[in-house]
């Protein structure tokens, strides 16, 4: 594609992601190479047109300014095309993660009312308009038009995540235009120091916090390229990308690591596909030293943990690139402030961090009284607990509400996860609290092991069976592997129900579940 459209620039389209992004490196290196995937790359003046012509295809549906639109599609080129179409319209991206389905995509999209939903799931509602990411990208071909950059300002509602649903409720969190470039400003400029020739791989969906940073705005709008994966996420998917395609950034979550090092040690994978890769990343949940240590062993990359959130839309805490350590969580990212305030069961200095910097969302969309309780005088509190070391850097201890009280004793399942994680063939544990039947808190375990035979089980219950027993598990549930979100977390709510089952089961303990 050729011919790049004069555009208007003004102080206020100027605020526009659009134009960050696109329009304005378009216009003076437009044969960068943008995005990659299987089959082919497009420069960012063939984004840049694509985009234009996806807001065309938007307008001529009557989508403008203040609107919202629901996108709802798996990973590539288009889905970028159509939310940098949403957002030159003026619009509002909602984003939902490609697995969300049923009753929970229903209810995500109500709640975010929106004026058509970009979707190739059967029908959502009479009441809204639905077209296929395949279809928009048709009629986008079709009507080469362009509509203009519309005029925002930097406060102006831009985008909506859906949080991460980990361990309950999603919520659509709502971010305005000037988030991404606070963004680009602090953790990509400051941390990843990405420069044209780097390509970044992502575990997380483009629909998530995570994901949106990796394999959009960050290589795009610091000049390197973003791999966009439509087809597996597994480790051995990321090694033939590292290996045949020149993907040298990979942003994976603990999970996936732990898979990563397994599968090396396991000679699934070849650890030298992984020679070129100069920055490995991780964030989501707690890195473990432990895995930290085994993915260095297994393949020589020494990951960079960092902490951030959805409602952040941004990592606001990193470990050092080029001197990391295992087992913490960073520190602080420039431009960004933490404290950390008391918490009911957690011994001081530890408690909960709170956040305050330029990408804090505008607050939970249609939700008043949740944002009042999450964002106080500009504080976010995170719900993370963590624990202040003495080099200045902190360590992740768990989330708030996750200790529980048995008895008169505080039980801290984080700690247990610990402990069940070093026994031999577990690659993942977690810990919760369930309510029965008879309205009781439970102490559960949900452990993962690829290797379910008797002598792991064994292993497993001699070493519950030298917990004190306030921290006696009720249920055990051993399982092949650890479901998980879009972003790459586990998936604690499919969890909770499995949980549910075991305390029901007759003798509250389930030998195998799978």
């Amino acid at each position: 594609m050729t011919g790049i459209p004069a555009v208007h620039v003004s102080a206020t389209t100027s605020d526009n992601v659009a134009w960050l992004l696109v329009d304005r490196v378009a216009m003076t290196h437009p044969r960068r190479t943008a995005v990659m995937f299987e089959g082919g790359r497009w420069t960012i003046s063939e984004l840049y047109v694509q985009s234009v012509h996806f807001a065309g295809a938007l307008a001529d549906r009557g989508v403008g300014r203040g609107d919202t639109v629901v996108v709802h599609a798996e990973d590539g080129p288009d889905w970028i095309a159509a939310f940098l179409g949403v957002v030159r319209r003026g619009a509002i991206a909602a984003l939902v993660g490609p697995g969300v389905d049923g009753l929970r995509l229903h209810d995500m999209v109500m709640r975010a009312n929106p004026r058509i939903v970009i979707s190739g799931a059967p029908r959502i509602s009479d009441d809204i308009p639905q077209i296929s990411l395949e279809g928009l990208a048709a009629c986008a071909r079709e009507h080469l038009r362009d509509p203009g950059l519309c005029a925002v300002m930097p406060y102006d509602p831009c985008y909506m995540l859906m949080t991460s649903g980990s361990t309950g409720a999603s919520k659509w969190v709502l971010h305005r235009h000037r988030d991404i470039s606070g963004c680009l400003a602090t953790y990509g400029r400051r941390v990843m120091k990405l420069h044209p020739g780097d390509v970044v791989w992502s575990v997380a969906a483009l629909a998530t916090s995570y994901g949106l940073g990796n394999s959009m705005y960050f290589p795009i709008g610091l000049g390197a390229a973003a791999w966009l994966e439509t087809r597996s996420r597994d480790p051995e998917r990321c090694a033939l990308v590292c290996r045949d395609h020149g993907v040298n950034v990979i942003a994976g979550v603990p999970t996936w690591w732990a898979r990563l090092a397994r599968h090396v040690r396991e000679g699934r994978i070849d650890p030298m596909s992984f020679a070129h890769v100069r920055l490995a990343l991780s964030a989501g949940e707690h890195l473990d030293g432990k895995v930290w240590e085994a993915v260095r062993a297994a393949t020589g990359m020494r990951i960079v943990n960092s902490l951030g959130s959805s409602e952040a839309t941004n990592l606001y805490t990193s470990d050092r690139v080029g001197h990391p350590t295992p087992g913490n969580a960073g520190w602080v990212v420039p431009g960004y402030q933490l404290r950390i305030v008391p918490v009911d069961g957690v011994d001081a200095p530890a408690g909960q961090l709170l956040v305050r910097g330029p990408t804090v969302m505008a607050g939970y969309y249609g939700d008043h009284e949740a944002t009042d309780r999450a964002v106080v005088d500009g504080w976010l509190h995170t719900g993370d607990v963590v624990e202040p070391l003495s080099n200045g850097s902190i360590k992740v201890l768990g989330r708030v509400g996750d200790r529980i009280k048995i008895g008169a004793t505080w039980i801290d399942p984080a700690r247990l996860e610990r402990l069940l994680l070093d026994v031999a063939g577990v690659s993942g544990a977690v810990c919760m609290s369930v309510t029965d039947d008879d309205g009781v808190p439970r102490l559960v375990a949900i452990v993962s092991a690829a290797n379910r035979d008797v002598e792991v089980r064994a292993r497993i219950d001699a070493l519950v069976g030298t917990f004190p027993k306030p921290e006696h598990p009720r249920a055990l549930v051993v399982i092949a592997q650890m479901p998980v979100t879009a972003s790459g977390k586990v998936d604690r709510t499919q969890l909770l129900d499995r949980a549910r089952a075991a305390l029901r089961a007759p003798t509250h303990r389930v030998p195998h579940v799978a």
